[in-house]
């Protein structure tokens, strides 16, 4: 079992529907993500617009997506860029649309969430992982090649870094710091993602803003490694998992009381919430229903 997840704050624009006839709410979106030192890469992603969200030509929001590296016949091209400008595409599973611009700098690199079974590892430095997961927008199950590091840090002065053997099977996170694609044989910074838009109108990141630029500790490419797509991650957190094995009853305990004290604020502090909570329609049109029979 294999996934891969992506977290970030995300440049959207160019919204238009997939089928206006049958498919009203399902809509394509560009986004585009920052990369740090590395420039910005674009993606081509499909959202079911369930709320009805008003998209603006540029707006900035919180995504959560499933993605894979970009596929030749996808059918994702906008009116701003052709087929081949595209780095990565993918389902939107969760989205919030800032809407203070000013209070947001998107200038930030993706997390990335990585589950499955290590392929391949240099035990000191790096190791690789081909994780494949069913992609929605493609109807296809697509791997994607992941070249993973564990960069130095104070975490590790009196441990050794949990690098994975070959055939390990893990759960990590961290920055995707690059895309290296196949382009010569000689891996050079002209290998990574060459779409490089400028990002305007937003804010210069403040002292006390953790953009993180730049990779701490740059991965070392293995050689060959240029003949084949790479999406390169810093790794902030490693779990190593079971194998799975035969499920045993648990121990029901006994039941616990909700803890009762809270913040100073609540939630009802906020006049709405964008995001209905799960089954309000259906409860608004029972309601209804039965105040037309009384």
């Amino acid at each position: 079992m294999s996934s891969v997840q992506l977290t970030a704050l995300a440049l959207i624009g160019n919204p238009r529907q997939i089928d206006a006839k049958d498919k009203p709410k399902s809509i394509l979106l560009d986004v585009e993500l920052f990369l740090g030192a590395y420039g910005e890469i674009s993606g081509g992603f499909r959202y079911y617009n369930a709320n009805n969200i008003n998209f603006e030509q540029v707006s900035i929001c919180f995504v959560q997506a499933i993605f894979t590296k970009a596929q030749p016949d996808a059918k994702i091209a906008s009116l701003s860029l052709g087929e081949d400008d595209y780095d990565i595409l993918g389902d939107i599973t969760w989205l919030i649309l800032v809407t203070d611009k000013a209070a947001v700098d998107p200038r930030r690199l993706p997390w990335v969430s990585v589950s499955g079974t290590v392929k391949d590892t240099d035990g000191e430095l790096t190791f690789k992982l081909n994780p494949e997961q069913w992609i929605p927008m493609e109807q296809s199950s697509i791997r994607l090649p992941i070249l993973a590091s564990i960069p130095d840090s104070p975490r590790y002065k009196d441990r050794k870094k949990p690098m994975p053997h070959r055939g390990s099977i893990i759960s990590f996170s961290g920055f995707l710091t690059r895309i290296i694609k196949p382009k010569s044989n000689e891996p050079t910074e002209n290998n990574d993602s060459t779409v490089n838009p400028d990002v305007t109108d937003v804010p210069a990141p403040g002292p006390s803003q953790n953009t993180k630029p730049h990779p701490s500790s740059p991965a070392t490419i293995p050689p060959g490694s240029s003949a084949e797509w790479q999406f390169v991650v810093e790794v902030e957190n490693l779990t190593f998992l079971a194998r799975a094995e035969p499920s045993t009853p648990n121990t029901i305990g006994a039941s616990r009381t909700l803890g009762k004290r809270k913040l100073g604020s609540s939630f009802s502090d906020w006049d709405s919430s964008p995001s209905p909570a799960p089954g309000a329609g259906k409860r608004r049109r029972e309601n209804a229903s039965s105040k037309s029979k009384a």
